[in-house]
């Protein structure tokens, strides 16, 4: 049944393009079934026009309820929330030429997220900044690929999240060799899309399939081969040390390996990930031009200890668990393996005793500190972009929403500061960077 009104259409979130007013559907040019996935739509192209008197034909699906969430197009991303039959479905789309919906994301029959309904009512244009002294500008959010390793994601999933990711404007995917099948899965994703996007993975450990003792020029030149062909690309734009101590970094064999790729053109740049003495020591080395540490409302000795000798040397800077694994949840709310993993910060949060209503947002704690969190870590001067670990493309477009709104107002990131020092100085202990 087409839509006969142009009130039908109830939001319309305008891309680069220039599209200022409701996009008026054709009818359909061409389908494409795929009954094997339950979660996939028929697949629609309908060309697009802003003719306001054209009638608005967007069939409806058996398999598609209210909730749904569809990935559709390649370039930016707007979203359609469209009322009458529909009841709220949100689309998701570019502003020109020809779309193609994608697939299902999310099928909640019962209602449509709040936290996606919330988004602003204009589309979320992502933030870029330059990365250090790279030449590379990246998305003030990236995409952190330790989950859908760890939680062994539907590989489906992950296609769809990340193809939604880079439609919004997010550029960078972070990944590493020790998060199992989580190179895989991107490669598998969006390698297709290699040239959207900035590429980082890490290296070092010991694997069962490569020889080579841990940090060794050997594992290290055999990983990044591996790493290669299974993210389906030629190039690496940042390869990591995953978090070796001081003492493996001074002696030099692991830093001068990754060089050695860089020469060759099989990585474009050198970079380490961890925390403490061991990242300001990197920071300040001149072959490494990227960094990537912990920085959140829990975790702030990085941003005293690290970030002024990254600012000095124009090192890019990425940071890690910005949103301190999401601290303010119980742990037994905890996903797996993260409800271990998350245990030092939801204690310290706990000992720091702030809430969001201290803080002046009055929204329910479990949608407040997210956004308090993201915004902190993305203010701190020197910091370029935060990742996000999620399989949750909810969460994710929540994330595109918060960071959107800039730095926190008024003294809020002073305040946060204030109560993380004190918190730690009542525990008698130091407050470490945590990896």
């Amino acid at each position: 049944m087409p839509l006969k009104k142009r009130s039908d259409l109830v939001q319309v979130l305008g891309s680069k393009n220039g599209c200022q007013r409701p996009i008026r559907v054709g009818p359909p040019a061409e389908s494409v079934e795929t009954p094997d996935d339950p979660n996939a739509l028929t697949t629609h192209r309908r060309r697009l026009s802003t003719d306001d008197s054209a009638p608005i034909h967007l069939p409806r699906q058996p398999h598609v309820g209210p909730g749904t969430s569809i990935s559709l197009g390649r370039q930016q991303a707007v979203r359609i929330a469209v009322r009458n039959q529909f009841d709220q479905q949100t689309f998701y789309t570019r502003c020109s030429g020809i779309y193609q919906p994608g697939h299902t994301l999310q099928n909640n029959h019962n209602r449509i997220s709040e936290r996606t309904r919330s988004l602003s009512n204009r589309e979320a244009v992502m933030e870029k900044r330059a990365f250090g002294s790279t030449g590379l500008e990246v998305s003030v959010l990236g995409f952190g690929g330790a989950p859908i390793g760890i939680l062994e994601t539907d590989r489906n999933h992950v296609t769809r999240l990340l193809n939604l990711l880079l439609d919004c404007g997010v550029n960078v995917i972070d990944t590493a060799a020790a998060y199992r099948g989580s190179e895989e899965a991107i490669g598998q994703a969006v390698g297709h899309r290699r040239d959207e996007f900035v590429l980082i993975s890490k290296c070092g450990q010991t694997f069962t399939d490569l020889s080579g003792q841990a940090w060794s020029a050997e594992v290290i030149a055999q990983t990044i081969d591996r790493s290669l062909r299974r993210l389906q690309t030629d190039r690496l734009d940042v390869m990591f040390l995953h978090t070796c101590d001081l003492a493996t970094l001074e002696k030099g064999e692991a830093v001068d390996a990754l060089v050695k790729s860089r020469e060759q053109g099989k990585i474009r740049f050198v970079g380490y990930s961890g925390d403490n003495e061991a990242v300001a020591w990197a920071a300040g080395h001149p072959d490494i031009a990227v960094i990537e540490t912990s920085i959140n409302i829990c975790d702030q000795v990085n941003i005293d200890g690290v970030l002024p000798v990254a600012r000095e040397r124009g090192v890019g800077v990425i940071v890690k668990r910005p949103i301190a694994n999401a601290a303010w949840k119980q742990l037994s709310d905890q996903p797996g393996f993260y409800a271990e993993y998350a245990r030092t910060y939801t204690e310290r949060l706990a000992e720091m005793g702030v809430r969001p209503r201290d803080l002046d947002f009055e929204a329910n704690p479990q949608d407040a500190w997210p956004e308090i969190a993201l915004r902190f870590a993305l203010m701190q001067p020197g910091v370029h972009t935060a990742i996000i670990g999620t399989t949750n493309p909810d969460h994710a477009l929540s994330n595109i929403a918060y960071a959107d709104k800039g730095p926190l107002s008024g003294n809020v990131a002073e305040r946060l500061r204030d109560v993380f020092l004190a918190a730690q100085s009542q525990s008698g202990e130091t407050w470490e960077g945590l990896t």
